[in-house]
């Protein structure tokens, strides 16, 4: 299963990075979720949000909380 997880990663054809302007506004939507999301999870919200994602694998729960993401645990 992890080699499964670690080719799908190796084939993806587009990596999104974080501009400096959000990093501003990932402590705003922490503080929108009231702090129950950390600073590093509200950042990769943002980035979903800025680039049309909407499924995440992941092994944080924390996602299963952001109604607008899909969270995929493997």
């Amino acid at each position: 299963m992890r080699n499964n997880i670690i080719n799908f990663l190796l084939s993806m054809e587009e990596i999104f990075y974080v501009e400096k302007g959000d990093y501003k506004k990932a402590i705003a939507l922490m503080e929108q979720y009231k702090y129950d999301i950390n600073y590093s999870d509200c950042l990769i919200i943002l980035i979903m949000h800025n680039n049309n994602l909407n499924t995440i694998v992941s092994f944080d729960d924390d996602f299963n909380h952001i109604s607008h993401i899909n969270r995929v645990y493997i």
